[in-house]
């Protein structure tokens, strides 16, 4: 059955029937992974002080489900490697060309007096090839990198500095665009760069709340934690590595989104680090696994064994709202964030030894956490928590609130 959108009108105190004021469609085609955390961060930011249409695909509407929300479907969700959906008839062209076509319909439906775009690192390019859009557009991107090397002394290929250097391009072009209100972006030290530009304005995306344990606090932590998404990319070998260089009795928990194409590699690699002794627990119950604060709590450490990674890390944030230091790279913004937080400790995970160490100092001693205390409450304080509501209201210009009313959900 189709889930379409049907314009609503809302029912103030007095009984009055009326459509609300300001009006934004937040429109988000991906599944998975962290995507439905920006989403309904967004639309509980949104949604008090403004009449909020999710534009989604089917299963990221039945997640938000319990929210007050208009809806409006996009089918299925956006393919992805990740996923092992992805046709080979699906190039990244396609897939946005794809996108761009659902955005612009959902806005000439919908018509909306603003859009938020959650996820556009991967449709600049072909955005530049559209006409004006329905709405004035607000987009995020997540991945620019052209500042690292001045910023986070880190490194990048040549190939990596061309695309840092066209994704700039794309953007001051996308800038000037006659419909472009905002753009978000996730790297503050990025933004910081792109604030002195002309057309729309550039403003920091925070991280959004992470929700508080469902079960009560452990009576003690045990070893680290590996949460998120179990990849190559965020170097799962890496510390499988680390683990099976000699025995150990470390307890590792492993949880999250396993990506299909390492399933084998993965049981293989399991089986190795319980060969030299680990003590290995794995969770991988999709849609019923515990959420990230119920899995970081357990741990005297969470272990980020990342490649060189662009973007912040979304686990870094959720291990430091339960109070867990992390091991993390030194590439990059993450270890830039480690380093200047006091967030845990930085090591290259390509080493083994270093990361070994790294873990086994956090993980043997019960103590041992406690110094970095004071550097995850800040990191929270300062990243997280209630700036992303204020900086997302800020965007559309929203205070205040709105009459409460029921939530609609229109089938065809």
């Amino acid at each position: 059955m189709k889930i379409t959108f049907r314009p609503r009108t809302l029912t103030t105190h007095s009984g009055t029937r009326r459509r609300s004021g300001t009006s934004v469609c937040l429109f988000e085609w991906n599944d998975g992974g962290h995507f439905p955390v920006w989403a309904r961060a967004a639309a509980e930011a949104l949604t008090p002080v403004a009449r909020v249409v999710l534009a989604a695909s089917d299963p990221l509407i039945d997640q938000l489900s319990d929210l007050d929300l208009e809806t409006y479907s996009l089918g299925s969700p956006r393919p992805s490697v990740g996923r092992g959906d992805l046709g080979p008839d699906q190039t990244p062209q396609r897939l946005a060309e794809r996108e761009l076509h659902l955005l612009r319909d959902a806005c000439e439906t919908i018509k909306p007096d603003h859009c938020f775009h959650l996820f556009t690192d991967p449709l600049l390019r072909w955005w530049l090839r559209e006409d004006q859009m329905p709405a004035p557009m607000t987009i995020t991107i997540f991945h620019p990198m052209a500042h690292y090397p001045a910023v986070y002394g880190a490194p990048l290929s040549p190939r990596q500095r061309l695309q840092a250097a066209y994704l700039e391009h794309k953007l001051r072009r996308w800038r000037a665009r006659p419909d472009a209100h905002a753009v978000f972006g996730h790297d503050s030290a990025a933004v910081a760069r792109w604030a002195g530009g002309r057309g729309a304005t550039a403003r920091w995306l925070p991280d959004p709340v992470v929700p508080p344990p469902r079960e009560p606090r452990p009576g003690r932590r045990e070893g680290c934690v590996l949460y998120g998404a179990i990849d190559r990319r965020k170097g799962f070998d890496l510390l499988v590595d680390a683990i099976a260089l000699a025995p150990t009795d470390l307890r590792l928990t492993v949880a999250g989104h396993l990506a299909p194409s390492i399933q084998d590699e993965f049981d293989h690699d399991v089986t190795r680090m319980r060969a030299v002794g680990a003590d290995v627990e794995v969770d991988l119950s999709g849609a019923e696994a515990p959420g990230p604060a119920d899995v970081l709590i357990r741990g005297r450490c969470a272990v980020l064994p990342y490649r060189p990674h662009l973007g912040i890390s979304r686990v870094m944030m959720e291990a430091a709202s339960v109070g867990t230091p992390v091991v993390g790279p030194t590439w990059g913004p993450n270890g830039q964030l480690i380093r200047e937080y006091g967030l845990g400790l930085a090591v290259d995970p390509k080493d083994p030894v270093a990361l070994r160490e790294a873990i086994l100092e956090l993980s043997e001693d019960p103590q041992a956490g406690s110094a970095y205390e004071p550097g995850l409450a800040r990191y929270v304080e300062e990243r997280g928590g209630a700036h992303f509501q204020e900086e997302v209201r800020s965007a559309f210009g929203l205070t205040g609130s709105r009459p409460s009313c029921q939530r609609t959900r229109v089938l065809e």
